[in-house]
């Protein structure tokens, strides 16, 4: 004996289904629009892993991710210049697993590959950066 279900509990799926992405949509543009850019990605992120097919929420995930990834990129270089090489170093790292992140998804970003070059430099900077800032704090001297 087969079991089919009712074509109102069908239905009744369906709406729940794509209501979850069309809330995750909207909750992600409210958020976007105050300029919340990884409190928006993560409402775009979360409604794709219910509904993947959903191409407004894609384009939506995109929009933000790329803005995000500017955003981090342009800090990453403010903090590089200003030689805060720990802190270049927390928002890098946040930008490499955003790039793996999209990976996953198939979507655009920044490649985590291209970018372990510049991992390596900021890491040798600022492990010698926290170095001296140590030793001044210990009284030794270079």
């Amino acid at each position: 004996m087969r079991f089919r279900s009712p074509p109102l509990l069908s239905l009744l799926l369906f709406f729940t289904s794509s209501a979850c992405g069309t809330s995750h949509l909207a909750i992600g543009q409210s958020y976007l629009q105050r300029g919340n850019l990884p409190v928006a990605v993560e409402y775009f992120d979360a409604g794709l892993v219910e509904d993947a097919k959903n191409e407004e929420l894609r384009d939506a995930m995109i929009m933000a991710e790329q803005s995000y990834q500017w955003q981090l990129r342009d800090d990453i270089d403010r903090l590089k210049d200003a030689g805060a090489y720990l802190l270049a170093l927390a928002r890098l790292t946040g930008l490499i697993e955003r790039g793996h992140r999209l990976k996953t998804l198939r979507l655009p970003g920044e490649e985590p590959e291209s970018l372990s070059q510049e991992l390596r430099k900021i890491t040798k900077k600022a492990t010698k950066q926290l170095s001296i800032d140590l030793d001044k704090r210990a009284g030794r001297s270079q």
